[in-house]
């Protein structure tokens, strides 16, 4: 029985089309370091990769109060935007990838990332020309690995 060809590809955004995570832990490492905690690189991949938490989880285990954890979200989406908005660079064989696979699969990106930072990231990109639509974390209400999206 022949495999039947996919009809759909659904790509990652953040560190599978584009080179975003150096950036999404600088705006942390700047923001809480304003309250005095050190977010290395082993200790960013360790809490937010591998145990899927939130780095503000550090705040909060510190005793940081919800409304100064809220106001330093905000202050880092903010900085996060700022560095989005100097450049992102599309990572190595994806142009090449998506020329190959445009117009033999429907493709989409399905992302956590916040819509205005997705849009900041992909008004420097052509890549937007390929997918047939765009999931992003405001689109569902449970994010990944959650199956919603």
């Amino acid at each position: 029985m022949p495999i039947k060809p996919y009809k759909w590809i659904f790509f990652d955004n953040d560190g599978i089309l584009v080179d975003t995570e150096s950036l999404y832990f600088q705006a942390n490492r700047e923001v809480l370091g304003s309250i005095g905690i050190d977010l290395t690189q082993d200790l960013f991949m360790r809490v937010s990769m591998q145990q899927g938490r939130s780095t503000f989880s550090l705040a909060a285990e510190r005793g940081i109060e919800q409304a100064t954890l809220d106001r330093l979200h905000d202050i880092r989406n903010e900085r996060y935007a700022e560095l989005l908005s100097s450049g992102v660079r599309v990572l190595d064989g994806v142009m090449e990838t998506l020329d190959e696979l445009s117009g033999k699969v429907n493709m989409g990106v399905v992302t956590s990332c916040r819509r205005i930072h997705f849009d900041l990231i992909h008004q420097q990109t052509a890549l937007l020309n390929y997918f047939n639509f765009t999931i992003t974390t405001e689109d569902v209400q449970h994010t990944k690995p959650d199956p919603e999206p």
